[in-house]
């Protein structure tokens, strides 16, 4: 399950890049309404992202105590 979540967080990150990429583009073409539309959908990658990191946290310390 572990190698999972580093998968799905690994796809997050580079979403990110790709998503930086994108909103580069739409700064330099002068086109707000779209890079605020990227940015939004970053906060929820960056969200996605957290609620990765604490399944990995919640399943590590479940593995701790046993």
């Amino acid at each position: 399950m572990g190698s999972k979540n580093n998968n799905d967080e690994h796809q997050l990150c580079q979403l990110l890049v790709d998503l930086d990429a994108c909103l580069n583009l739409a700064d330099n073409l002068q086109l707000p309404l779209v890079a605020i539309s990227i940015c939004e959908a970053a906060d929820k990658v960056r969200a996605e992202i957290r609620r990765v990191n604490r399944g990995k946290e919640h399943s590590g310390a479940s593995r701790n105590v046993n």
